[in-house]
């Protein structure tokens, strides 16, 4: 191996360390003692993780250096590298770790030590590694496709890693789209259409059925490859590498946020949770009065609104809450405190699709693929998939196409319109790179994200198996209006995979971390939502071209997620959890005194205790385990272009006959799971470009 490869190797193995005798001894202890009879694991299934390494599997260190060099921009692959090798020196072990020795020789413990250095670091370089490094480990510990040594591992977490292959739709009961064939183009290509739609997701499918539909020549492109739903992967792994964006290893600069933006054919509505809430109307009000949108407030936008709803299947007939959306459901409820179900975009079907995330194998959850895209190759739409755009065409002033690449090809897509909709991370990356003069000061600027922390609770006498079921049909809005305009935090529930629950748990040690792993099954989580009021980030691009971010937490929506912890917490309590943890870093969980009822839990001192410990933690940018899976703002609309990149109408105020549809025109953060509400402003915008298109010459 390389000396990189003994370091990353070394590094997995300290994340998620083989437990010594008397670790293993302790663990099987406190399981037995905690873990009702009935659903408790043999010992010897539980060894089979508890004895488990990442280096038992064959090229474990190559595999995951691969990975890096696919899913780390340049320049901070470069860093990594520099700080692998030093690791891998007596002198620059002990400057990073106090230890003079190379890393992959110290023992486990000094090997902990080192870690932890980097975790509690000052240096936000450093804490960023951390950050990088566990993640990677955890991708490839859990999910890692083919490998024995994982599939054991899943066995401690009552796991199986695949959908009930029996219910798979199979490939002749779902439309595949035709796409164009430029496999025998020996040079590169060039095409012309009316408009070129870029993104296959809510916005683009809509603007694509549309403007197809009025009698234009349109084509789609998307950048990702077309997978039909009866081959998507069931691994987890797989599915999050090839689905998400950067590999699903996208981090702003500082590492104090990870995302989840989705890359598939259909965009976001492929790999989303099927939640389907309706822009508020507050959000609409606020739009069209802080930003001169009064389309918003419309009957037309409602009209939007309901043919979107109407088209994707939007209903709750039919949804039947998993274990963890029915602790949600029932602690708000005995609580007194705000509680909905979320319509889902089934089509009224019944969609007990825990692997939804990763693609509906059903073909149960209507994407954008499913129904607008399939309208638009009825009336003539075409298809270009694997086609990443890189700029914009231009020429005094006005959009004229689209260039990019399909694997060596260069492919040139000359057109009278151009519609972008990449998504709020992408679309203001290909302006940037577009070169137009003067561009507008708000493209790339404005970013929201809905961070996202985490309150578990651990049910040792249920089997929770919260990667099972309908992921998201829950949802509070107890603490969604702390500042009486809209502005505070939803509770909801997650997707848990082995994947998706280690990368966010606390790491303390490899015994530790262990120990969580295996309370998978009996544990259930709330996400707390933040509609960010003064978190802002900014999209640019470095000089590869590759798109990057900046992220500032806001202190309102730091109170907004710790208000939305104390609200989880009780709810947790409420419903009998023995065991309560949040995301913040160095707050012990809590544990409530079995003897008491819950009314005397939640007025006990212990309890006040702990949630002002919660509070005095706090929720500090780069300490707190944040996520986000919502991207909103970076070429928001607005009716001056003092306050946005785009008119009321979605063109943008640089270039004329440029349109952008997807989240990115959003003017704020919506504060609901955006799906609804970019459909439905696509719609609108739709209805404006065919408009200005009539009145053309």
């Amino acid at each position: 191996m390389t000396s990189k490869e003994l370091v990353l190797t070394a590094l997995a193995d300290t994340f998620v360390a083989t437990l010594t005798n008397s670790e293993i001894n302790d663990s099987l202890k406190e399981y037995s003692n905690f873990i009702a009879d009935d659903i408790q694991l043999t010992d010897d299934t539980l060894k089979l993780y508890l004895n488990y390494q990442p280096s038992d599997m064959k090229g474990i260190g190559i595999k995951m250096s691969e990975y890096m060099d696919a899913a780390i921009p340049k320049d901070k692959l470069s860093q990594i590298n520099i700080f692998l090798s030093t690791l891998n020196t007596s002198i620059g072990t002990y400057m990073i770790g106090g230890y003079y020795k190379p890393f992959p020789k110290l023992s486990r413990n000094e090997r902990e030590t080192v870690v932890k250095k980097l975790k509690n670091s000052w240096i936000k370089d450093l804490r960023l590694l951390f950050k990088v490094f566990y993640t990677i480990t955890t991708l490839f510990s859990y999910g890692c496709v083919g490998d024995a040594e994982v599939y054991k591992s899943w066995k401690s977490f009552k796991y199986s890693g695949s959908t009930p292959e029996s219910k798979r739709v199979e490939a002749h009961q779902v439309w595949k789209p035709e796409f164009i064939n430029l496999d025998n183009a020996t040079d590169d290509v060039e095409i012309h259409c009316d408009v070129v739609v870029v993104g296959s997701g809510a916005g683009g499918g809509v603007m694509a059925a549309e403007l197809s539909e009025a009698g234009y020549k349109v084509i789609l492109v998307e950048k990702s490859s077309y997978v039909h739903p009866s081959d998507f992967s069931s691994n987890e792994f797989e599915a999050l590498s090839n689905n998400m964006e950067r590999k699903c290893g996208l981090y702003s600069e500082d590492g104090s946020i990870f995302l989840l933006a989705g890359v598939a054919w259909g965009g976001g509505t492929a790999v989303n949770w099927s939640a389907c809430l309706e822009p508020p109307q507050s959000l609409r009000e606020e739009w069209a009065i802080q930003y001169g949108l009064e389309h918003f407030v419309t009957k037309d936008f409602q009209n939007s609104v309901d043919i979107i709803s109407k088209r994707i299947g939007v209903g709750s007939d039919k949804i039947k809450h998993n274990n963890s959306n029915q602790i949600l459901f029932d602690g708000c409820k005995k609580l007194g405190y705000d509680v909905k179900v979320i319509p889902q975009n089934t089509a009224n079907q019944e969609h007990e699709c825990g692997w939804c995330s990763f693609g509906c194998p059903y073909a149960v959850k209507q994407t954008s693929a499913l129904t607008w895209i399939q309208d638009a190759a009825k009336h003539g739409c075409e298809f270009i998939d694997g086609f990443e755009v890189t700029k914009v065409l231009h020429s005094n002033g006005i959009a004229t196409g689209v260039i990019g690449k399909k694997g060596n090809k260069t492919i040139t897509i000359r057109s009278s319109k151009v519609v972008l909709s990449c998504g709020s991370m992408n679309t203001p990356a290909v302006l940037l790179r577009s070169k137009i003069p003067n561009l507008n000061k708000h493209v790339g600027k404005h970013l929201r994200l809905h961070p996202v922390g985490l309150v578990s609770g651990v049910f040792p006498d249920r089997d929770i198996k919260q990667f099972r079921g309908s992921i998201m049909t829950v949802v509070s809005n107890q603490v969604a209006d702390l500042d009486g305009k809209g502005y505070g935090a939803k509770l909801e529930v997650p997707i848990s995979h082995p994947i998706c629950f280690g990368v966010v748990q606390k790491w303390e040690s490899a015994a530790q971390h262990k120990q969580r792993m295996v309370m998978l099954p009996h544990t259930s989580s709330v996400i707390v939502l933040t509609r960010d009021k003064d978190s802002e980030g900014q999209i640019w691009v470095d000089d590869t071209g590759m798109m990057r971010f900046d992220w500032q937490y806001g202190k309102f929506d730091q109170n907004s997620v710790l208000k939305g912890f104390e609200a989880g917490v009780k709810i947790m309590i409420a419903e009998g959890a023995k065991e309560i943890y949040t995301s913040q870093n160095g707050l012990a969980s809590f544990k409530p005194d079995p003897s008491l009822t819950v009314d005397e839990i939640l007025a006990s001192k212990e309890l006040k205790d702990f949630l002002n410990a919660l509070y005095a933690n706090g929720a500090n940018q780069g300490t707190l385990g944040l996520f986000a899976a919502h991207q909103m703002g970076t070429c928001r609309m607005a009716a001056d272009p003092r306050q946005g990149a785009v008119n009321p109408r979605g063109e943008s105020y640089d270039l004329k006959g440029l349109y952008i549809s997807d989240t990115s025109v959003f003017p704020t953060a919506s504060g609901v799971n955006p799906m609804v509400t970019v459909y439905s402003v696509a719609h609108a915008i739709a209805q404006f470009m065919k408009e200005d298109m009539t009145k053309e010459p």
